[in-house]
């Protein structure tokens, strides 16, 4: 496959294999991660991510519109710091590749773009997210930020750019990558994983409108791309 970058700066779909995946551990060079893939909580300080220490001057926003059934979407930050989905300008039967192409674009989007269209992103304006590849429900991507984020700021950005990948066809976990290498993921209350994500991780972040009934660590089924649909990559 080939890498997607955007230069201005994707589980749901099969949790059997997510959890197959969740214990494959990829070992970051130099950052010492554990050999265990299990969850750990760190001082915000040895956080890997160049993304720390000031806030990003966005506002919050609100998700517009409502959420079609098995469709992909994009989530944004709501007024409270949940993160609510919005359709996205694509369709499950588009290629995987040309679909995260268009979540990406959207989360790094101007802020001044942003603020129009009432919605706001975690993501640092203007950052670079690019797909290095999707096989067998992975899909990795490489952030680097534009602009430093508090270590509790963390959650939300990299759960937004999860929640919104796994919407996209052919997509179930997903990987972050810093200057090419592996990192761990924070999840929400800032502990760190060396394990892929799923969508339900940052379950705790969406509202209890787009959770599965009577579940508060699953999202509802209908949100996203239906697991049959698979995009072709390219």
């Amino acid at each position: 496959m080939r890498a997607t970058s955007v230069g201005t700066a994707t589980p749901r779909h099969s949790r059997a294999r997510g959890a197959v995946l969740a214990g494959t551990v990829l070992l970051v060079a130099g950052c010492g991660l554990p050999g265990s893939g299990e969850v750990r909580r760190v001082d915000p300080e040895s956080v890997p991510y160049r993304l720390l220490e000031t806030e990003t001057g966005a506002q919050p926003g609100q998700a517009q519109g409502p959420v079609p059934a098995h469709t992909p979407v994009v989530f944004w930050l709501t007024a409270d710091d949940m993160l609510a989905p919005a359709s996205a300008d694509v369709a499950c039967s588009d290629p995987t590749e040309e679909v995260v192409a268009s979540m990406l674009s959207a989360l790094v989007a101007s802020e001044q773009d942003d603020r129009a269209a009432g919605r706001s992103s975690a993501v640092p304006p203007s950052s670079r997210l690019e797909l290095l590849g999707v096989a067998n429900g992975v899909a990795v991507v490489d952030l680097e930020a534009s602009s430093s984020l508090a270590a509790d700021r963390l959650p939300l950005a990299v759960g937004q750019l999860v929640l919104t990948l796994t919407s996209a066809p052919g997509i179930d976990v997903v990987r972050v990558s810093t200057g090419g290498s592996l990192v761990e993921i924070p999840l929400p209350g800032g502990a760190l994983t060396s394990r892929p994500v799923t969508a339900d991780d940052y379950a705790p972040l969406v509202p209890g409108r787009y959770l599965a009934r009577g579940r508060s660590d699953r999202l509802a089924e209908d949100i996203g791309c239906p697991e049959s649909a698979s995009g072709d990559p390219g």
